[in-house]
């Protein structure tokens, strides 16, 4: 057998296939980490949703540890290890930046998620586009306050919005470099949809903590992703495996790329790199 790997998993697109609004665990995706974990590998959530965001997703007692918000947050085990979040005043700032070009936002919290109250119909009406109810859109973001003054809440590690007729980096620069833009993974608008981390802080940060707080060497350490978000990801890891399904910039800069989510790619990656041997 191989020595023990921690194996870093996006979630949306790479252990959740979303069909129709609605999102299926491949059967074949759960039978790969449940033998994987058999053979003593580590098996870590690396994802852009906020820890709120994840149970009504993902049996969590699969894994053995999580990157959340885009590598804002770390945890091993339930313990939180690591944590960036915004300045309330930047957060103020980011939220004019929103409602001054009409931007349906989320604000990203370890508990919860937060948004301005102009902000639930836009997004209803985001979420109707793409052939989501209310119940289901409730589901895919989970618990969301829609206050007057959100920025007043504590603990933001990261944000979304939607609807933007700019592209990531120039909303980087029209933010002054305090955050970084990376385009969504998952798209609501026909437009630019985005997602917001601090600057410096993507996947990468959240694994390396990981890794240090747990005693591995990176080389020791395997990832999986598709879109976007997970380009650091791909990057820092030993070995990087895009799915079939990824964006052809991730395939580009992968080791190796894997079968598509909906035709057992995740359990053929696993295969191919010796996680099931």
């Amino acid at each position: 057998m191989l020595d023990t790997k921690v194996v870093f998993l996006d979630m949306d697109g790479t252990l959740i296939s979303h069909q129709n609004g609605g999102a299926v665990f491949p059967d074949s995706a759960k039978e790969a980490l449940q033998i994987a974990r058999a053979k003593g590998h580590k098996m870590v959530l690396c994802t852009g949703r906020a820890r709120c965001q994840i149970d009504n997703w993902f049996p969590v007692d699969m894994l053995d540890g999580m990157i959340t918000a885009a590598g804002s947050a770390a945890y091993h085990g339930d313990k939180q290890i690591y944590a960036n979040t915004f300045a309330p005043e930047r957060t103020r700032a980011l939220v004019e930046y929103f409602e001054k070009n009409h931007m349906p936002y989320f604000l990203q919290a370890e508990r919860r998620l937060y948004s301005g109250t102009w902000c639930y119909q836009a997004a209803l009406e985001l979420f109707r586009s793409r052939g989501m109810n209310e119940e289901l859109a409730v589901k895919f973001f989970g618990s969301v306050d829609f206050i007057d003054k959100p920025w007043l809440e504590e603990g933001i590690e990261k944000a979304m919005y939607y609807n933007c007729q700019k592209e990531p980096y120039q909303v980087e620069e029209d933010l002054d470099g305090y955050f970084k833009i990376t385009d969504s993974t998952i798209k609501l608008s026909r437009f630019c949809d985005g997602e917001i981390t601090l600057a410096g802080i993507d996947k990468s940060a959240g694994m390396d903590a990981y890794l240090a707080h747990v005693g591995v060497d990176r080389e020791h350490s395997i990832a999986f992703g598709d879109g976007p978000n997970d380009m650091e990801m791909i990057q820092y890891a030993g070995i990087g495996v895009a799915m079939g399904n990824a964006t052809p910039a991730l395939k580009a800069v992968a080791d190796r790329v894997c079968g598509h989510i909906d035709r057992d790619g995740l359990y053929d990656g696993f295969k191919s790199v010796g996680l099931l041997d």
